[in-house]
């Protein structure tokens, strides 16, 4: 993925300011469209389905905007719901916006959701799968491009770094066609100076370290 979802690195989108006292959700439609993605799990695509929006779209698109944007997106594409259906229903509030919104009421269904958010899932399988690379290790990164949604930045690859720590075995996270579920590979911290990455512009006694599946790096 090259495009402007990518965003590591790049210029002209000005300093990140932290709000002070920031509250979880700033309007209640964001904590609705956070559980319809809770509930949808992988249907919904989620990263892989945010960064196939339009790049204009995205750019103007606040965080949940997009969560919200890409879930219906994917819902269309896999025809649980017809762009026709959205476009009446949006039609159908605009003309009254007092309309009764249904609801479905189903206690245990929703203290099911409010548990799965408060239970802990570590995400590491125990598959046997032996690390190939040690902490300490000098990795360099694979200049890889592809086409679909990657873990992997843009701004590290083909760059030099050393293993930091060995989380475990993952899910890879990049795209990966429908209803198959990603490969388990090693995943590693990795430790970059931060003049590797951003050259004599860097700040001085910087560094930068990036969690990386194995197939994203190679021994220098």
């Amino acid at each position: 993925m090259n495009g402007v979802h990518d965003m590591g690195g790049m210029h002209g989108f000005g300093p990140v300011e932290p709000e002070q006292d920031e509250p979880v959700f700033h309007e209640r439609w964001e904590g609705r469209v956070y559980g319809m993605r809770r509930q949808l799990g992988r249907l919904a695509g989620h990263r892989a389905a945010i960064e196939r929006l339009e790049p204009a779209v995205y750019l103007a698109s606040s965080y949940y905007e997009k969560w919200l944007r890409s879930t219906e997106n994917t819902l269309v594409e896999r025809g649980i719901l017809t762009a026709d259906e959205l476009d009446a229903r949006m039609e159908y509030f605009r003309a009254s916006p007092d309309a009764p919104v249904p609801r479905l009421e189903d206690p245990e269904r929703a203290k099911a959701a409010v548990d799965s958010i408060h239970t802990l899932v570590r995400p590491g399988r125990d598959v046997g799968i032996a690390p190939s690379f040690a902490v300490g290790d000098r990795v360099r990164v694979r200049n890889i491009n592809p086409p679909g949604h990657t873990r992997l930045p843009r701004y590290a690859r083909g760059k030099f770094g050393v293993i930091a720590h060995f989380h475990g075995v993952h899910d890879l996270q990049d795209d990966v066609p429908p209803g198959v579920r990603p490969a388990p590979q090693p995943v590693y911290n990795v430790r970059f100076e931060a003049s590797e990455l951003w050259g004599d512009g860097a700040e001085a006694k910087q560094v930068v370290y990036i969690d990386m599946w194995e197939s994203y790096v190679e021994l220098a």
